[in-house]
């Protein structure tokens, strides 16, 4: 039996490891700015007291996809100087406390998840996902969407949803969501620059499908961890010692990102088509299912996807010919 993990439990396990290996925890710390010179990258703060610098050989840029860090780097390599609104997403959730005896009855032992494609009529998707006594309940989609509606409503009515299938508790309100801006047009085609790097988010390693960006943030900071260390090593930080990291991540699953950014313009297109031959067609079920959840790599997805979709599409056409 396997769980997903809740989020501040997993953050906080990955800042307690850090301390271990020698990080130092700043909390109340911003940054607000960092400059970048060919003696060193100088990180600026805005603190309760006032500002505080600090110094590094290199910088790693974590902070989502308005890290200043990436803005410099943006600014350095000639990019735009920030993601344009048609980018950018935004995906809000909540986790409730509901007990294990209520996710073990409502989601099984093997935890089933909970997509709804265009709930609302919003191009994007709302979830539940089942952990061990808790469901993260959230739903998200482009900002264009979005701004169209009331997130904090639709977020109610996926709740109510939720309950009338029986797999929210009766006696349980919907709580106001929380959440963050996401980019969802692919990777930045630059991700390093004298002195700096950039990890996750703000180097937008996102999938464009399913908005999800952990895995991707997981193994690109080991890559940059390991490329650092080497970089130091050899007292090369500049643009040209630290490109081994952008060739790795690109290697490993770059094309797959891009390639899903051509995938979610087409279910974007084509939504109601999508939900029809998800509901006729399982092995097109099987293959959309698959790319939501990442469980195979999109490039080898991308084809068979297309194929089965304009099959579905010619027996469409010829459904409504006879």
């Amino acid at each position: 039996m396997k769980f997903d993990v809740r989020r501040q439990i997993f953050d906080n396990v990955l800042v307690e490891m850090a301390k271990d290996a020698g990080a130092e925890l700043l909390e109340g710390h911003r940054i607000t700015d960092v400059a970048v010179t060919n003696d060193v990258a100088e990180v600026t703060c805005k603190t309760d007291g006032g500002s505080r610098s600090f110094q590094a050989k290199v910088v790693l840029a974590t902070g989502g996809p308005f890290d200043p860090a990436a803005r410099t780097l943006r600014a350095r390599e000639g990019l735009s100087s920030n993601w344009r609104p048609e980018e950018l997403a935004v995906a809000v959730a909540h986790e409730y406390d509901v007990g294990e005896t209520f996710v073990d009855e409502a989601y099984g032992k093997d935890r089933a998840t909970v997509l709804a494609l265009g709930f609302g009529g919003v191009y994007g998707y709302a979830w539940a996902f089942a952990k061990r006594a808790h469901i993260n309940v959230g739903l998200g989609g482009y900002i264009r969407e979005l701004k169209k509606t009331n997130v904090n409503e639709l977020n109610g009515r996926f709740v109510a949803f939720l309950n009338e299938q029986g797999l929210f508790p009766k006696d349980m309100k919907a709580v106001r969501p929380k959440g963050a801006p996401i980019p969802l047009r692919g990777p930045l085609k630059k991700t390093v620059t004298d002195r700096l790097m950039l990890v996750g988010d703000s180097a937008g390693f996102v999938s464009p499908v399913a908005g999800d960006g952990i895995y991707y943030a997981m193994d690109a900071a080991e890559m940059a961890a390991e490329m650092v260390a080497g970089a130091i090593e050899k007292d090369d930080v500049t643009k040209k010692g630290l490109m081994p990291y952008h060739n790795m991540w690109r290697k490993a699953w770059g094309k797959d990102l891009e390639v899903m950014v051509g995938l979610a313009d087409r279910i974007d297109a084509n939504m109601e088509d999508l939900f029809r031959y998800c509901m006729n067609d399982a092995g097109f079920r099987d293959l959309v299912i698959s790319l939501y959840m990442g469980t195979e790599h999109a490039t080898k997805l991308d084809g068979k996807i297309k194929m089965r979709f304009a099959k579905n599409k010619l027996m469409d056409k010829m459904g409504r010919g006879r």
